[in-house]
């Protein structure tokens, strides 16, 4: 007669307040760490183990959270904290083949995200159109 740990019918499932809550904790750091090194080093320059070492998670971490340095990159970003128009034009973007078309909408993009900061980013010679 042996034991089975086989789940009985109708068993809770886990659930762990304090765990949820250090999963989230986790997560904020590895995204705090990504702006950082992003914004510091580029995107090109920076590794997933130096964004490990800064959250004091392994990269194996951050694989589980984020799947890849793109997708971070894209947590980073966020485009749904941009305007509606800036949404658009991402979508645009995103469904475009034509690389002349594809730099005219990151320049608009550009300029719908910055122009509002221009006080904020001290650019002088930023001018409105």
């Amino acid at each position: 007669m042996g034991i089975t740990s086989q789940p009985k019918e109708g068993k809770c499932p886990y659930h762990s307040r304090a765990r949820q809550r250090q999963a989230e904790e986790t997560r904020r750091r590895i995204l705090a760490a990504a702006v950082s090194l992003f914004e510091c080093r580029g995107y090109a320059a920076t590794t997933l183990e130096a964004i490990a070492e800064i959250a004091e998670v392994s990269p194996k971490t951050i694989a589980a959270v984020f799947g890849s340095k793109r997708v971070l990159l894209a947590e980073v970003i966020n485009p749904d904290a941009f305007s509606i128009r800036v949404q658009q034009l991402i979508e645009e973007l995103r469904a475009t083949p034509d690389p002349s078309w594809q730099l005219s909408l990151v320049t608009q993009i550009t300029r719908q995200v910055y122009e509002p900061l221009v006080s904020e980013l001290e650019l002088p010679g930023w001018r409105s159109s």
